[in-house]
C-alpha cells in the first residue's frame, strides 16, 4: 500500500505537466543505455522522508529555485511536493512513523508481464504487482499505473513503477527547452549524477543488483548507469541505506558561492560540497 500510493503523488505531474510544461525530457525519456539485461530503464524519482517535508520543498522550490514537479499537499495518510533535478524528480514526502530521509526510489520498467517473467526468471524475490485505478473524465475507473515492489533486494524501498501512460517525445522535447531555460534553479544543477547505496553484506547485494541490473560499468564491480537516470553504486557500510544523494551541477563555485550566501551549505572537500543536511533532511552532495 506504502509504495502503491508513492506512484499516485508522483503520477500527478503528467497532469500539472500538461498544464504548465515544466519537466526536462532526460528526466523521463524511454531511451535507455542500461545493460541490454537489466530489468530497469532508468530510476524514475527518488523519496526523501521527513516530519517537515512541507519546509524541505519550500527550501528546494524557493529557496534553491529548483522547478516543481507538483505542489505540496496532504492526501490523508501522507503528505507529498516534488520537484524536478533533471533527469529524475525528488519526492519530498511525510507518513507518520516512516524513517527520516533518503528512504526509497522507483525504477522505470518495461511491459509488467515482462518484468515479473523477468524477476522470476532471475529469482528476485517481489511483491504481486499492485494497480491502481483513477477516474477519468467520464467517471470510469482507468489503470493508472502499477508497482512491483521488490522485497528481496537490499536496500529495502526499492520498487518498479510503470505508468499506463507515458509522455510524448515531441512533448518532451518542448518541456525540456523551458527547463534548460531556467538554468536548473539557483544552483545550476544539471541532472541527478548517483545514488550510493550502502549495504552491510556488500558480496550479496552485488550479487543481486547484477541480476537485477546487468553487469556494471567496465571497470567497477558495483556501479551502474541506467538509462539516462543517476547512477547506482553500491558500497560497504553498517546498515542498509540508501546514504548520499549526488547532483551535478554547471559551476561548483557557483553553488559553493550561493549556498554560503544562503546559509544553507555543509561539507565543504574542494571538488565537492553538500547541502546543509538540517536543511534537506538527507545528504546531498554537488559536484561539477
Amino acid at each position: 500500500m506504502q509504495m502503491r500510493r508513492k506512484c499516485g503523488s508522483f503520477a500527478l505531474l503528467i497532469t500539472i505537466y500538461a498544464a504548465l510544461s515544466m519537466l526536462s525530457r532526460d528526466a523521463w525519456s524511454l531511451q535507455s543505455s542500461s545493460p541490454p539485461e537489466s530489468l530497469a530503464r532508468q530510476v524514475d524519482h527518488i523519496e526523501l522522508e521527513s516530519e517537515q517535508a512541507e519546509q524541505i520543498f519550500q527550501v528546494f522550490a524557493e529557496k534553491l529555485g529548483l522547478p516543481v514537479a507538483w505542489p505540496f499537499k496532504s492526501y490523508g495518510r501522507f503528505s507529498s511536493g516534488g520537484v524536478v533535478l533533471g533527469n529524475v524528480a525528488l519526492e519530498l514526502v511525510h507518513e507518520q512513523g516512516d524513517k527520516p530521509g533518503l528512504k526509497g526510489f522507483a525504477f522505470r520498467p518495461g511491459p509488467v508481464p515482462e518484468l515479473v517473467a523477468g524477476l522470476d526468471a532471475k529469482k528476485l524475490k517481489h511483491d504481486a504487482p499492485k494497480p491502481f485505478y483513477q477516474k477519468d473524465s467520464s467517471g470510469n475507473d482507468s489503470l493508472a499505473w502499477t508497482t512491483v515492489d521488490l522485497t528481496g533486494l537490499q536496500p529495502k524501498g526499492i520498487f518498479f513503477c510503470k505508468y499506463t501512460k507515458e509522455l510524448s517525445p515531441a512533448y518532451l522535447a518542448e518541456i525540456n527547452q523551458k527547463f534548460l531555460k531556467q538554468g536548473g534553479g539557483l544552483l545550476g544543477v544539471r541532472s541527478a549524477l548517483e545514488l550510493v547505496l550502502e549495504v552491510r553484506d556488500l558480496a550479496a547485494a552485488q550479487r543481486d543488483w547484477r541480476l537485477l541490473l546487468g553487469s556494471p560499468d567496465a571497470g567497477h564491480d558495483s556501479v551502474w548507469h541506467v538509462g539516462t537516470g543517476p547512477a547506482i553504486r553500491l558500497v560497504a557500510g553498517t546498515e542498509d541505506r540508501i546514504a548520499i544523494l549526488r547532483l551535478k551541477v554547471m559551476s561548483l563555485e557557483r553553488a559553493r558561492t550561493f549556498l554560503k550566501g544562503a546559509n544553507l551549505l555543509g561539507l565543504d572537500s574542494g571538488r565537492e560540497i553538500s547541502l546543509e543536511p538540517s536543511a534537506v533532511g538527507a545528504d546531498i552532495r554537488l559536484v561539477e
